[in-house]
């Protein structure tokens, strides 16, 4: 029982020493998703997304990590954390409560079955931090000079434009 323990302490303190990846079990656990101004509550398990059970009817409409979709990102099977817009509306994610880098490093790239032209806009406590037009069907690394490191901040994507899916990654320090 005490090597239990200790194998279960260990691997707590392991894993708080490595960055917090969006695209991760603990980036979906941690996320907060909106469809229009309706808050997604249930996490569906099975395919390991938030859920608007109301107003989503296909697996891919939902945001989250996609286990089930086999999903490809820019003609690639990528693991990123998938947002796609639904009935017209807009998605929004946000993190709270992280620490960011005083330059935020983000992996963006469309999912393959969607629509190009949408917008993804990042914001960072609130503010508008930069927008990115998905006009390409291409994996990008969109860089955000924050200016300072942050402790509790709000790391937030809203996902604009009618059949608009891309998928995301960022690795924030703990």
């Amino acid at each position: 029982a005490l090597a239990l323990a200790a194998s279960g302490v260990g691997r707590r303190a392991w894993a708080a020493s490595q960055p917090l990846r969006l695209a991760s079990m603990e980036g979906l656990r941690r996320a907060e998703v909106q469809l229009g101004d309706q808050r997604c509550d249930f996490l569906t398990w099975e395919h390991l997304n938030w859920e608007c059970a109301a107003a989503e009817h296909r697996v891919e409409d939902q945001t989250g990590l996609q286990r089930s979709a086999a999903l490809r990102y820019a003609g690639e099977p990528r693991s990123l954390f998938h947002l796609a817009t639904a009935s017209g509306r807009s998605r929004r994610v946000r993190w709270k409560g992280v620490r960011l880098p005083a330059r935020l490093s983000l992996t963006v790239a469309p999912a393959d079955y969607a629509d190009l032209g949408g917008t993804l806009e990042l914001f960072v406590d609130g503010e508008p931090r930069g927008e990115l037009l998905l006009d390409a069907a291409r994996l990008q690394q969109w860089e955000v000079t924050l200016g300072a490191p942050r402790d509790g901040a709000t790391l937030e994507f809203e996902l604009r434009g009618s059949g608009a899916a891309v998928g995301v990654d960022a690795e924030l320090p703990r």
